[in-house]
């Protein structure tokens, strides 16, 4: 074989290494680069371990509905792929204050004594009301003068908020949904929007907390879930008034 035509086997051979070396080493960086920002974002780092607190049927205390098991799952899936470690305990097998690690807090009050706490002790502007059969406020989001009411299968919201107990402490990162599939709908909604408008918004360690709505889950599913309000001002500011005073938020 001519030495020109070795050489150009040569070259060519080497050329496809040192590209396929770049773009592996692009690839592996910006990887990093998505877990470090997720990392931050969630006050956890790989090899720490943080808590996911779960809930239990607002029907039965016995049962975990399949839509709050999805839920674990994608929430374990965010804290795994950034190398973290995961304590999963319903909300009344763990006794320790909030702040001392990473915790994912997952349903409603009428599921989640522990939720119904965080609301009252760290979102003085909040009211999430408790369920009343045949009351149009049953479950209600109210927020200043706004009421995010909860009709079943046509309308539904949740909360999805970033708070920190004090100053030196790790986040809590409620889903407070006013159904499964709202749960649902939020955990999909952080996973998908917190590298995007999520982190311009709120950066690494800004609190924050948000109504999010799902239309006609029935019939759009859990991905159709949209931001209704971004009420972090209401929220961590004065206490709600009565859902009397408060007008259908729209």
């Amino acid at each position: 074989m001519p030495a020109a035509i070795v050489q150009d086997v040569i070259v060519g051979v080497v050329t496809s290494i040192v590209t396929a070396v770049a773009v592996w080493s692009w690839t592996r960086l910006r990887a990093l680069r998505i877990l470090h920002r997720r990392a931050a974002f969630f006050g956890v780092s790989p090899g720490e371990t943080c808590l996911i607190l779960m809930n239990h049927s607002a029907r039965d205390a016995q049962v975990v509905v399949q839509n709050d098991v999805d839920v674990l799952v994608e929430t374990a899936r965010l804290v795994d792929e950034i190398g973290a470690r995961t304590t999963i305990a319903r909300f009344d097998r763990v006794l320790e204050p909030a702040g001392d690690t990473t915790e994912f807090c997952i349903g409603g009050p009428d599921s989640n004594e522990r939720s119904r706490v965080h609301i009252k002790t760290y979102l003085p502007g909040i009211r999430y009301l408790p369920y009343a059969e045949g009351s149009p406020d049953s479950t209600a989001i109210v927020a200043g003068d706004d009421v995010f009411r909860y009709q079943p299968a046509e309308l539904e919201h949740a909360l999805l908020v970033r708070f920190y107990p004090d100053a030196s402490a790790r986040p809590v990162i409620l889903i407070c949904g006013q159904s499964s599939r709202a749960n649902r709908a939020t955990i999909h909604y952080l996973s998908t929007n917190y590298d995007t408008s999520l982190r311009r918004s709120y950066g690494d360690n800004r609190p924050f907390c948000l109504v999010l709505k799902v239309e006609s889950p029935l019939v759009y599913g859990v991905k159709s879930v949209r931001l209704a309000r971004d009420v972090t001002g209401i929220a961590f500011g004065a206490p709600a008034p009565p859902v009397a005073d408060a007008p259908q938020a729209t």
